[in-house]
């Protein structure tokens, strides 16, 4: 960026100074280049804005999943008999279920 505003300003200071005929086309196309650059930078910031609404849809959708989980785990805890074996399975198979969820919803957001 600080290289973009180097070169910004001195193609400003040389389209604002004196012209001759020679450097008429060449501030013109500096100008022109300039112009082009910020656009790329603007769609540059605009699809790293695009990623990063993408990665927070991901983010919050992968904590709801694993909520669920930790919610059914729980009712099937609260539920079920007091053994410890038991107990072990059942939050085994949460752990397990978030993970296959958040696995699912990282491969469907990746397209695999």
């Amino acid at each position: 960026c600080s290289q973009y505003t180097i070169r910004s300003q001195s193609a400003i200071d040389l389209f604002l100074g004196k012209w001759t005929l020679e450097s008429a086309a060449s501030n013109v196309q500096q100008m022109c280049k300039l112009a082009n650059l910020s656009n790329v930078m603007e769609k540059f910031a605009t699809g790293i804005q695009s990623f990063i609404r993408a990665m927070i849809g991901l983010l919050k959708a992968m904590m709801a999943r694993v909520e669920a989980a930790v919610d059914k785990a729980q009712s099937l805890f609260d539920f079920g008999n007091s053994g410890g074996d038991h107990d072990e399975n059942v939050m085994e198979t949460a752990v397990d279920n978030a993970l296959d969820a958040a696995n699912s919803m990282i491969g469907k957001m990746l397209g695999k």
